[in-house]
C-alpha cells in the first residue's frame, strides 16, 4: 500500500497538517506487519503527545524497497501529494519520519530529496531520531550521518552477498526457488537449521516431463512446451503458475538446465559448475540435448539447411508465379531460435506491390495436391489416347527399322572395302599407291566409327512406346501420384510438361492455373467427343466398304486422322 488517508476522530479545529513517511527494506518486515506498522505508531504517538492540536493528513508507505534508490513508488507519490497540496493551499508542515535514513540512505541523494521536499514544496522534513536543523552545523551533521548509514548500507550489502556466495560453493541455493522447486528447513517441525531445495510435487514431474519431451524433439518450440506446462500446471498455495513465455525463457538459459541437472552456475557471485545438494530434476545427457537443440551451431550440430533440403521442401520454385507481377517466384527457408527450419515462397521482383511477401510452403502444397487431384482423366479418354500413339507407333516403327538396316548394311560394306583396301597395301610396292590407299583408309576407318556410334546410339534410345504409354496411363489418371513421387526430379519433369510454369496462388481461391495443361486440354471433353465422332465415322465407312466387298471383317486398332487447332 502507498497511501492511507489518516482517520481523526477529533472535531477540534486543527493548526498543523503532517504526513507521515515510512519504509522498510526487506520481505519479513513486510508480511508480518511489524516494520511499517511500527514505524507509523510511533510517529503516531509523537503527534497525540504534541500540546499544540496536528492533524494527519496521509501516510505514505514503501515495502521491500532498499534505501539507495531516489525514486521510489511510495517517496515519489508523497512528492506529487506535496505538490498538488501546495497548489491547493493546503498547508502541510512537517514529513514526520522515525529516522531520516527511511527517506534516503545516500549521501548523493539526501540533498536532492530534502532539496524537493523542503525548498520547492515548503514543507519540512521532521526526524524522531535526528536534528535536522537547517544551520552550518545541522547540515554537517545530516552529511556525516547519512555517510555513515551509507557505509552501513553497503557494509550490509558486502556481508550478504559473501554469505550468499559461501551458501553457493557449499551447494546450497539462496535465491528464489526455480519451478519445482520449494525451500524447507532441515528441521521443518522446529522451522530451524537453515532452508534447503525440495521438489515440488506435482510440478516437479510435470516440469521433468516437458523438458525430456522436449530434448527428444516431441515438444518441437518453447510456446509448445509453454503449452504443455500450462495445461498439467498444479496451483501452489501462492497462487503462481507458468504463464508467460518469458518464465519459460528463463527456464531455457544454460545456468537454469545445469541447476535441474544438479550444477551450480551463477557468474554474479564467480560461481562456476559446483555441485549442487538439491534433488535433480533431469539427467545430463536430457541437459545436453536441450542446449544442443537450443543453439546447434555452438555445440557442432549439423543443421538440416542444404540445397537438396531446399530442393525438395520448395518443388514450385520458379513453377509457381506471382499474381500481382506473373514473374516466377523464388523460395528460401527461415528458422526460429530452436533453428527449426520453416520454407516461403516469395516474390523477389522489386517493382511488385507483393515484393518480399511470403507465403508457407504447406500452405500452397496443400492446396495444389487438392487440384492435383481435379485433374483426374476418365479411363475410356485414356484408352483413346492409347489406341492413338499405338497406330502411330506401329507405322513409324518400320521406317524405323528399314534406318536401321539400311546403317547396318553400310557397315558390313565399309568393313569389307576395308578389308580390299588392306590387301591392295600388302600386294603393291609404289610408294605414291601406298599413300593414296593409306588415305583411303583413314577414311573408310572414319566412316566405319561414324557409323558404329549412331547405330550404338539408336540401340540405347530405343523406345518401347507400348511399354512408355501403359506406364503413363496410371500418372495421367492420377497427376498427384509423381507429385507424392520423392523423387524431385520426377516432380520437375511433371511441372514443366503440365504446367509449363503457369501456377498462380491465392489465399483466397487457392491454385490458379490461366493454361490448361496440353495434354489434358487434348483429352477433354470438346476434343475427345470430335475424335470419337470422327473415329465412329471412320469405322462405318470401313464396315460398309467391308460389307460390299464380302471380306470378313476386322477388329484392330483404328487410325484416326484428325486435325486440331493446338491453341
Amino acid at each position: 500500500m502507498i497511501g492511507k488517508k489518516a482517520i481523526e476522530n477529533s472535531t477540534e479545529k486543527h493548526t498543523e497538517k503532517v504526513i507521515i513517511y515510512t519504509r522498510v527494506s526487506s520481505k519479513k518486515q513486510v508480511e508480518t506487519g511489524n516494520g511499517l506498522e511500527s514505524q507509523e505508531q510511533i510517529c503516531r504517538e509523537w503527534i497525540r503527545n504534541q500540546p499544540d492540536k496536528i492533524e494527519l493528513a496521509w501516510v505514505f508507505s514503501d515495502g521491500w524497497v532498499s534505501g539507495k534508490y531516489a525514486s521510489r513508488q511510495g517517496l515519489d507519490a508523497m512528492i506529487e501529494y506535496l505538490k498538488q497540496a501546495n497548489k491547493d493551499y493546503t498547508k502541510i508542515s512537517k514529513v514526520i519520519v522515525d529516522d531520516f535514513d527511511r527517506l534516503i540512505r545516500d549521501v548523493q541523494w539526501w540533498r536532492d530529496i530534502k532539496n524537493r521536499i523542503e525548498k520547492l514544496w515548503w514543507a519540512k522534513i521532521f526526524s524522531l531520531k535526528q536534528d535536522l536543523n537547517d544551520t552550518p552545523e545541522g547540515n554537517m551533521l545530516q552529511s556525516i550521518t547519512m555517510s555513515v548509514k551509507q557505509y552501513e548500507r553497503e557494509n550490509n550489502a558486502r556481508r550478504t552477498k559473501d554469505r550468499q556466495r559461501w551458501r553457493l560453493l557449499n551447494g546450497f541455493w539462496c535465491y528464489n526457488p526455480m519451478p519445482g522447486y520449494n525451500f524447507q528447513f532441515e528441521d521443518e517441525a522446529n522451522k530451524r537449521w537453515g532452508r534447503v531445495l525440495v521438489l515440488s510435487e506435482p510440478n516437479a514431474s510435470i516440469i521433468k516431463e516437458g523438458l525430456e519431451l522436449f530434448a527428444k524433439g516431441i515438444i518441437l518450440n518453447i510456446a509448445s512446451f509453454c503449452s504443455h506446462i500450462d495445461k498439467k500446471w498444479f496451483i501452489t498455495r501462492t497462487g503462481w503458475r507458468i504463464t508467460k513465455n518469458s518464465d519459460i525463457d528463463r527456464m531455457f538459459t544454460r545456468d537454469k538446465l545445469l541447476f535441474y541437472a544438479w550444477w551450480i552456475n551463477y557468474e554474479k557471485r564467480d560461481i562456476n559448475m559446483i555441485k549442487a545438494k538439491h534433488p535433480v530434476l533431469i539427467d545430463e545427457d536430457t541437459m545436453n540435448k536441450i542446449l544442443e537443440r537450443l543453439d546447434p551451431k555452438r555445440f557442432k550440430i549439423h543443421v538440416t539447411n542444404s540445397k537438396e533440403k531446399n530442393i525438395a521442401e520448395l518443388p514450385l520454385r520458379w513453377t509457381l508465379c506471382c499474381e500481382g507481377c506473373k514473374k516466377p517466384m523464388t523460395g528460401s527457408p527461415s528458422k526460429n531460435k530452436l533453428w527449426n527450419y520453416y520454407f516461403y515462397y516469395t516474390c523477389r521482383q522489386k517493382e511488385c506491390s507483393l515484393y518480399g511477401k511470403s507465403i508457407n510452403n504447406n500452405e500452397v502444397h496443400k492446396h495444389f495436391e487438392e487440384h492435383l487431384k481435379s485433374m483426374k482423366i476418365e479411363e475410356h479418354r485414356l484408352w483413346l489416347l492409347e489406341d492413338i500413339l499405338c497406330n502411330i507407333w506401329e507405322t513409324e516403327k518400320d521406317s524405323l527399322l528399314v534406318m536401321d538396316n539400311r546403317k547396318e548394311e553400310r557397315l558390313d560394306s565399309v568393313i569389307k572395302e576395308i578389308d580390299k583396301v588392306q590387301e591392295r597395301i600388302f600386294a603393291t610396292e609404289q610408294e605414291s599407291l601406298i599413300s593414296m590407299y593409306e588415305k583411303k583408309l583413314v577414311e573408310l576407318h572414319t566412316e566405319q566409327k561414324e557409323i558404329e556410334e549412331e547405330i550404338a546410339v539408336n540401340k540405347s534410345n530405343h523406345i518401347d512406346l507400348p511399354y512408355i504409354i501403359t506406364n503413363t496411363k496410371p500418372i495421367l489418371a492420377n497427376p498427384l501420384f509423381l507429385w507424392e513421387n520423392p523423387d524431385n526430379k520426377l516432380k520437375s519433369l511433371m511441372l514443366s510438361f503440365m504446367f509449363s510454369n503457369q501456377i498462380f496462388y491465392n489465399k483466397k481461391n487457392g491454385i490458379q492455373t490461366p493454361m490448361i495443361p496440353l495434354i489434358y486440354s487434348l483429352l477433354s471433353d470438346s476434343f475427345s467427343n470430335k475424335v470419337l465422332d470422327q473415329g465412329q465415322q471412320d469405322l462405318n465407312s470401313r464396315r460398309e466398304a467391308l460389307e460390299t466387298s464380302a471380306l470378313p471383317l476386322s477388329y484392330g486398332p483404328i487410325i484416326f486422322h484428325t486435325t486440331y487447332n493446338r491453341t
